[in-house]
Parts: structure tokens; C-alpha cells; sequence
């Protein structure tokens, strides 16, 4: 099992977030005893952030369940909603849309509208950009109908650990753009993340290995937009805990089996 308790310097703000999209599970366990650890050893302020911005999951359900399980494991934060009702009340990521429109701004010259459906990108493979080659085409931002993408080109992000050590991830050419903005009229959780980990000041973070991409993705994004202060955050990850088969947990499949 990874540790990541830690010393390095004198560090500020790490965060636990959840998304209630199914009940929790031994691999939302182990990194939230991850982050708890490690602030606890650092020093650090640690933040509950629940991310609902997708609601097509979303059950009270869920919510309660982040609850229970953080109090059942004996996590304690220091930041970030108190419970359910205070979370709906204060803290919903639905809350902050017009913070989201108003951050992606400083996105504009880069963003571009997008046809592409999940369908399109399961079925295209090795595509650069998007399938249909939307950017090429300068269409318009119509809701319901396009997305927003924006074009990162291929390279190597390089970035500090929370424990001192360094990390890289190589973006290859012939992948898909990542979307900010949905055709539902929502903000991607790519940018959300972005947004959030700034205005909340998180300087710590400490993810599973399957979102090793997903820096990489996000640190782009926040220099395209001049966010400056978001390659200061050091970003960790750990093992992944698998099921008796070997596959990564999953909240959705849980969920069923509840």
C-alpha cells in the first residue's frame, strides 16, 4: 500500500474530492486516509470538495454516503461543507456556474465548438482533436447541440510532489481534445477542478494514478488561460485499489449491487 505521510516544507491546503455518483468504496477509503495523513503530518488545512457538477448520477443517496463513510473512517476536514443540507446549501459546484463562465473567459480565444458525441469518439480511434475535425470548421456554440474544446498539443508535463519528487505524463498527438464547457450547458470537470482548486487555494493535492492524464490535461489548460499559479500546485498520485480481480473500483458498478 502507497504512503504518503511525508515531510516537505511548510504546506497549506490539501483536499479530499468526491464525486456522489455511487456509494463509496475502498478506493475513495484509501485515499481519503491518504490525504488525511498527509495534512496531518504537514500540518496542512484539508478541504472537503464534493463534486456534483454532474448530475446525471447524482442521488441524495450518494451525498448522505460521503457523510457517513468520512465519519465512519474518521476523517476530519477543516474546510468545506458540514453536511448534506449545508453542502446543497453552500457548497454545490452548481452554485459557481456563473464563476465557471466568467473564469473560461480567459479560455476564449482558444475554445472551439465541437459536434462530436461519446459515440463518435468510442467509434474514431487515434483521432487528433475530435472526429469530425471541428475545429477546422469554426462552427458556432449552440446549447444542447456543441461543446467546447480546446486544442492541447502533444508533449511532456513535468511537475513537483507534494513529497518533493517529480512526476511527468507524455500527451500523445493522436488523442482527443478535452472538453470545457458540455452541450448540456455545463462546466467539463477538467475546468471545474481547475477553478476550484485555485479560488479554494490548494496547494497539495494527492490523486489516483488514474488521473495522471488528467493533470497533465488541467495544467495545460490553466497556462493557455493564464493561471499562472496553477503550475505551483504539486500534485501527487498513488496505487489504485483493485478488486479480487484485478479491475479498478468502480462507484458505478457498486452502486447497482447496492
Amino acid at each position: 500500500m502507497a504512503n504518503c505521510r511525508t515531510k516537505f516544507g511548510t504546506l497549506k491546503k490539501t483536499r479530499f474530492a468526491p464525486t456522489p455518483s455511487g456509494f463509496l468504496h475502498r478506493g475513495n477509503q484509501f485515499n481519503a486516509r491518504c490525504v488525511s495523513d498527509w495534512a496531518k503530518s504537514e500540518d496542512a488545512i484539508l478541504r472537503l470538495r464534493i463534486d456534483d457538477i454532474d448530475r446525471s448520477r447524482f442521488r441524495h443517496a450518494y451525498l448522505e454516503d460521503v457523510f457517513s463513510r468520512l465519519k465512519e473512517w474518521g476523517i476530519q476536514w477543516q474546510e468545506g461543507p458540514l453536511d448534506p443540507a449545508d453542502f446543497l446549501k453552500h457548497h454545490s459546484q452548481h452554485l459557481r456556474l456563473q464563476r465557471y463562465s466568467e473564469a473560461l473567459s480567459e479560455l476564449q480565444e482558444f475554445v472551439y465548438a465541437c459536434t462530436c458525441s461519446r459515440k463518435d469518439l468510442q467509434k474514431a480511434q487515434n483521432v487528433e482533436g475530435c472526429p469530425n475535425k471541428c475545429k477546422e470548421k469554426a462552427l458556432d456554440w449552440i446549447p444542447n447541440q456543441t461543446a467546447l474544446r480546446v486544442h492541447l498539443i502533444q508533449g511532456t508535463e513535468t511537475w513537483q510532489r507534494p513529497d518533493g519528487g517529480w512526476e511527468s505524463v507524455e500527451r500523445p498527438a493522436l488523442v482527443p481534445d478535452p472538453v470545457v464547457w458540455t452541450r448540456e450547458g455545463l462546466p467539463a470537470y477538467h475546468w471545474v477542478s481547475i477553478v476550484d482548486d485555485l479560488d479554494m487555494g490548494i496547494t497539495d493535492v494527492w490523486r489516483g494514478a488514474d488521473l495522471l492524464e488528467s493533470t497533465g490535461i488541467q495544467r495545460q489548460l490553466a497556462r493557455l488561460a493564464g493561471f499562472q499559479s496553477f503550475d505551483q500546485i504539486r500534485f501527487g498520485h498513488h496505487e489504485l485499489i483493485a478488486d479480487e480481480f484485478g479491475n479498478k473500483l468502480s462507484k458505478s458498478v457498486l452502486s447497482q449491487n447496492q
